[in-house]
C-alpha cells in the first residue's frame, strides 16, 4: 500500500508528527521530485540571479548603470 503525506514543514506539530512517525521505524520515506513547470524554474534561476547581483551591488563589487546608458545601448 502506498500513501502520500503532505505538511508544512515551517508547522511545528506537523515536524513533531512527522518525526514520530520516522522514529517508530516502519515506514519507508521517500522524496518526492519536484514538479516545477520550466516557468517556475526559469523564474527562480532569475530571481536567484538578481539576489546575487543586489548583494554584489551592496558590498560594492558591482555597480549598476543608469537607466539612461540602459535606454541608450538599446
Amino acid at each position: 500500500m502506498t500513501a502520500t503525506l503532505t505538511y508544512n514543514p515551517r508547522n511545528r506539530a506537523a515536524r513533531l508528527a512527522m518525526d514520530y512517525i520516522r522514529s517508530l521505524g516502519v515506514f519507508t520515506i521517500t522524496q518526492q521530485p519536484s514538479t516545477r513547470s520550466k516557468k517556475e524554474q526559469q523564474f527562480e534561476d532569475e530571481f536567484r540571479t538578481a539576489m546575487k547581483h543586489a548583494k554584489a551591488f551592496r558590498k560594492g563589487s558591482m555597480e549598476f548603470r543608469s537607466v539612461d546608458s540602459f535606454l541608450s545601448e538599446l
